[in-house]
């Protein structure tokens, strides 16, 4: 348990199921208020009614598929009625293609991107504004999921090229911010961090203490979307 994250707001996508599920209860155990985004929203009621029931922590539901980009300030917009300010947001949600490049339809590509980037992206943006006038210390922690087999075998492999290339441009999208992040008017208020383990006992601890590394998470298993 982590005293930390008593009675703060983490908003997690890709919570319906995976490491996204896990990283919920994780942070309902801890004490934190948690509010569940992904497009399966039976799975998403159930957590809801466990985490309610088990740890005595609000829990809220949207369910919401980030790639529908228009749909998302109206989300965002009612998670602040529920919940008035969000301290940590994980950008969970995404999915990999493992085929080579030449054999990748560019549908699946660009819906790939659209979740696992251009979702992450307009998620982060409607929190960073809030997030820089808080007073409190706060952590907005990108995930990306991957096939735990990478983790084997770091060298990418010509059936990762699609998944690589997006893996990339989320992390060279966070560099500027972690820049950033540096100005006297947010240092110490505001943190963006990227995680690796392989287990979420491993990650927890990382990424609440503010030591994570700059590399990307490679979680046990790779979730289908959700």
């Amino acid at each position: 348990m982590n005293q930390r994250l008593i009675n703060k707001n983490v908003v997690i996508t890709g919570a319906s199921g995976g490491i996204g599920e896990k990283i919920a209860l994780k942070a309902a155990e801890s004490g934190a208020n948690v509010v569940l985004m992904a497009r399966n929203e039976d799975r998403l009621k159930e957590l809801q009614k466990t985490i309610e029931s088990r740890y005595k922590v609000k829990a809220f539901i949207h369910s919401v598929d980030v790639s529908r980009f228009e749909s998302i300030p109206s989300v965002f917009q009612s998670i602040y009625r529920e919940v008035e300010n969000v301290d940590i947001l994980v950008n969970n949600a995404g999915y990999g293609i493992f085929d080579e490049a030449d054999q990748a339809s560019f549908e699946d590509i660009k819906g790939m991107f659209d979740v696992n980037v251009l979702g992450l992206i307009a998620c982060t943006k409607h929190v960073l504004p809030i997030m820089k006038k808080e007073t409190q210390g706060i952590s907005s922690t990108s995930l990306r999921r991957q096939a735990s087999w990478q983790h084997l075998n770091p060298a990418p492999t010509p059936h990762q090229s699609m998944l690589c290339s997006g893996t990339r441009t989320a992390c060279a999208w966070k560099q500027p911010l972690q820049i950033s992040m540096l100005r006297p008017s947010t240092r110490g208020r505001l943190r963006l961090t990227s995680s690796m383990s392989q287990t979420v006992p491993e990650l927890m601890p990382k990424m609440w203490n503010g030591s994570c590394s700059t590399r990307m998470l490679l979680p046990a298993k790779l979730s289908a979307k959700c």
